[in-house]
């Protein structure tokens, strides 16, 4: 990783790195007293604030409100984790806070804090030297620029494989093991989430009505347009993306001219999309 020191130069060992990010922190978390007192002007206004113990409804808001795919902290309770059983959770840290308001003592642990290394955007280094950024290169005989990309159609048994990860991935962060149980249906219930096949059509259609509502002119609008010249190699796949999305658009009864119709209405779009691709919704 790119970490410059103090004067510029860019620190090459594990110790110089560590050795700048303590004197990072010591910086940024040790500032100095102001040189002038913060001018507070009195006021006549009394504000009304709650100070009673958290109750049981104020929890549970501050549970659901917690945003979903963060990193956890150093106790490793993810928000996932509390959603699940949101009665359950929401009763157990009633009592704990309360227990702490009435007690006035904070737990110890509470003190402990967890820093987190996230590098800022920096020059990518090979054998030392800093890697060029380019607008675009040549990659098995195609030319890629910064507004393309490669798109591979998604085999069954891919499928499978990253149906298998993610449903474990899932079972793993609600602490569900051997011999517990829980379908996928409930798995998917608990924690709000798809099935990747749902997952996977459901980011389809929702970059197709963001790419159906772009200019005629951009370069994502004239690549569902664009049909390759010539004729596919014997044995290459017969799948393509632009297939698999008109697979999925006959699921909607829509036709390509329909759907770029019914895209223009951005909400009208994610309410077709989400009632084909529901949360939760898996069979038992």
């Amino acid at each position: 990783m790119y970490i410059p020191n103090s004067v510029g130069n860019i620190c090459t060992s594990e110790r110089e790195q560590a050795a700048r990010w303590v004197q990072h922190f010591q910086e940024v978390l040790n500032l100095p007293e102001p040189e002038q007192p913060a001018n507070i002007i009195p006021t006549d206004d009394t504000l009304e604030i709650n100070t009673s113990p958290p109750d049981y409804d104020e929890v549970r808001t501050a549970i659901l409100v917690q945003k979903s795919g963060k990193a956890c902290g150093i106790d490793a309770t993810h928000d996932e984790m509390l959603k699940a059983d949101i009665s359950t959770s929401t009763r157990v840290l009633t009592d704990l806070f309360q227990n702490i308001w009435n007690s006035d003592t904070v737990p110890g642990d509470w003190s402990k804090g967890l820093i987190a290394k996230i590098p800022k955007k920096a020059p990518i280094l090979v054998n030392g030297e800093p890697l060029e950024f380019v607008e675009d290169f040549t990659y098995r005989g195609s030319l890629i620029s910064k507004d393309s990309g490669d798109s591979w159609r998604v085999v069954k048994t891919d499928m499978r494989t990253m149906e298998v990860f993610h449903n474990g991935c899932l079972r793993r962060i609600c602490h569900i093991f051997w011999p517990n149980k829980i379908s996928n249906h409930q798995l998917y219930k608990n924690t709000g989430s798809r099935n990747i096949t749902r997952e996977i059509t459901h980011r389809h259609l929702r970059w197709l009505g963001h790419v159906l509502r772009m200019e005629l002119n951009r370069i994502q609008r004239v690549a569902l347009r664009w049909t390759p010249p010539g004729k596919r190699k014997p044995r290459r796949p017969k799948t393509t993306w632009h297939r698999t999305v008109t697979e999925e658009l006959n699921k909607m009864n829509l036709s390509w001219g329909e759907a770029q119709h019914v895209a223009k209405d951005k909400m009208r779009w994610r309410e077709l999309i989400a009632a084909l691709c529901p949360i939760g919704d898996e069979e038992e």
